[in-house]
């Protein structure tokens, strides 16, 4: 072999380097923080949190989406290799590499978007634009579907104790974001002004990262029971949520879903085309995660000088005033001041010693 081509094919197993990383699209995070992405048909890992890159799987199929197991010891991932899309699994190791992926699902439709639960659950995407249907497959190998309703379904996204899972429906009313409770099937779809595509999840099971196309393009976040919508990052693509909870990994692309009688891209999928061939293929972005609201909130306390009796005294002055200020300062009025004066004598001792508030208040 000519020094050349050797120099060539040892370039070609290296990890990218960081202009390589444009075009790197679906981020996923390992439980211990180690980041996969795509580029260009291939897989890469990181061999420790912000550690070097390792490529993982290489060739001419077209390997994507990765997803990591609960326990960090491989990804599921969505190619072509088998001569449709398809599910597979590789092992990864301790630093990065990968072992021989090994094939998961055998069926005859295009499959997509694993994603997986603690349990070895894994739910992805079966069929594409408007048959788009996702499919829970259990740890033993049987499949059911999520949901029977027939209605796009995309982009699904377990939460991390596997309890729910969120997912992109569309409807007649447009692209909602809609989280599933699994054990009871019961629904919701906390934010309805957005057009949701990539979505993670934060480690506490609480928080939902999407980002968002059309009017008003970028990456937001809302709790599960949509109180709120924070704005995080104007970039659009593909999201990841740290297992720490800090960051979010923004793959940024901008895919339009165009077709017309003359596109020769009309029956493929462009995500699966080279980045070469893009004029902004993008890249990987890494942004702060906010904390959610109230997340450090507590309340201040009193310390040990506060006079819990003299602040029992004012309290039951200022109401006994109030009355004697309004029933009984006028010169008819002298014989019930004097027993308003008497209860007054017999009842402050009684209000000075309330051990709490609401033993003050029966006094007064």
């Amino acid at each position: 072999m000519s020094l050349p081509l050797l120099t060539l094919l040892l370039l070609q197993a290296a990890a990218p380097d960081t202009a390589a990383l444009k075009g790197a699209r679906n981020p996923a995070y390992a439980p211990d923080g180690r980041l996969a992405v795509a580029i260009d048909g291939d897989l890469f890992t990181q061999s420790a949190p912000n550690g070097r890159w390792v490529r993982v799987t290489s060739g001419a199929p077209w390997d994507r989406d990765p997803a990591w197991t609960r326990d960090g010891s491989a990804i599921v991932f969505a190619s072509d290799r088998g001569g449709n899309n398809s599910l597979w699994r590789v092992r990864v190791t301790a630093d990065g590499a990968g072992g021989e992926p090994e094939r998961v699902t055998t069926g005859a439709e295009r499959e997509s978007a694993p994603t997986t639960a603690p349990d070895g659950s894994v739910a992805f995407v079966r069929g594409t634009g408007a048959a788009a249907r996702v499919i829970i497959r259990a740890a033993d190998g049987t499949e059911r579907r999520l949901d029977p309703r027939e209605q796009t379904q995309v982009a699904p996204a377990f939460s991390p104790d596997g309890s729910r899972i969120a997912y992109v429906l569309t409807a007649e009313t447009g692209r909602r974001l809609t989280i599933r409770t699994i054990a009871s099937g019961r629904e919701t779809q906390p934010v309805t002004d957005r057009v949701p595509e990539s979505l993670a999840w934060s480690s506490d099971n609480n928080r939902v990262a999407f980002s968002t196309g059309g009017a008003r393009t970028g990456v937001f976040i809302t709790p599960i029971d949509g109180r709120y919508l924070n704005f995080v990052s104007t970039s659009r693509g593909d999201v990841a949520w740290s297992p720490d909870g800090k960051t979010l990994a923004i793959a940024e692309h901008e895919e339009v879903a165009v077709g017309y009688n003359g596109d020769p891209d009309r029956l493929g999928d462009r995500v699966a085309r080279e980045t070469y061939a893009m004029k902004n293929p993008g890249g990987l972005m890494l942004v702060a995660a906010p904390a959610a609201p109230d997340a450090e909130k507590r309340e201040a306390r009193v310390d040990a000088a506060y006079d819990h009796a003299s602040h029992n005294a004012d309290a039951f002055d200022r109401v006994w005033d109030r009355s004697a200020s309004v029933y009984f300062s006028a010169p008819e009025a002298a014989d019930r001041r004097a027993q308003w004066d008497a209860l007054r004598t017999r009842y402050r001792p009684a209000a000075l010693a309330a051990a709490t508030d609401a033993d003050l208040e029966r006094v007064i």
